[in-house]
């Protein structure tokens, strides 16, 4: 996925805890991307869906946060006033 893709399909929005996709409604999972320390709790992330691997190269300049686990979309959250 490149930056042109990202930019067309990512959506900036202030959500505390992620929100459900805005095209079907699907709860989000947390993307870790690089190559992230395994511990119990990042497995039971994995294992419940509620986190997924993104890869070991980040899609620069706009790295998505969140991916819908029932379609796919990727997001970037903003989850405070700073820039993303």
């Amino acid at each position: 996925m490149n930056a042109e893709t990202i930019e067309q399909e990512s959506v900036i929005c202030m959500l505390g805890e992620g929100g459900p996709c805005v095209d079907c409604g699907g709860r989000l999972a947390e993307i870790l991307w690089g190559f992230p320390s395994f511990s119990e709790e990042v497995q039971a992330g994995l294992d419940s869906g509620d986190i997924q691997l993104g890869g070991c190269c980040l899609p620069a300049p706009d790295v998505p946060t969140h991916r819908c686990r029932a379609c796919g979309r990727e997001y970037i959250l903003k989850l405070d006033d700073t820039e993303v």
